[in-house]
């Protein structure tokens, strides 16, 4: 409550420390949260690049090869890495796995990918101020 008085009394003397006052709040929280996220979102990062890549950074090798293995596998019997090669790399007689995209095997490959992101965000070492370690 006195903090609150001081901070008014400031303001309408001064009115230009009111702004940065907030100005400086503001910043605090963004960094705050700038910190909080960074070290969670390497690993995600890498199981972006590919699948497995985040657990490996995690130091979850069996987690890691699994998923490399099955990303790979179903990335391949489901013809999304042909089209990927002809479509995106224009390189039209590049044939990787099948010729044609099956829906259920791509479908499975993306819900291996969204586990894999969701898993190398949940097996991050949590910052500090998240784990209710000490206060900055």
């Amino acid at each position: 409550m006195a903090t609150e008085q001081q901070y008014e009394a400031t303001a309408s003397e001064h009115p230009g420390v009111g702004q940065a006052i907030a100005s400086s709040t503001q910043d605090a929280t963004r960094d705050w949260a700038v910190t909080l996220a960074t070290p969670r979102l390497i690993p995600v990062a890498l199981s972006a690049l590919l699948e497995g890549l985040g657990q490996a950074y995690n130091r979850q090798p069996v987690k890691s090869a699994g998923l490399v293995a099955a990303g790979l596998g179903l990335s391949t019997a489901s013809g999304l890495n042909t089209w990927l090669m002809r479509r995106v790399f224009r390189a039209k007689s590049v044939t990787i796995g099948t010729e044609r995209i099956r829906p259920w095997l791509l479908a499975a490959w993306a819900v291996t990918y969204a586990f894999s992101l969701w898993d190398a965000w949940a097996g991050a070492p949590k910052p500090d101020a998240e784990q209710g370690g000490p206060n900055p």
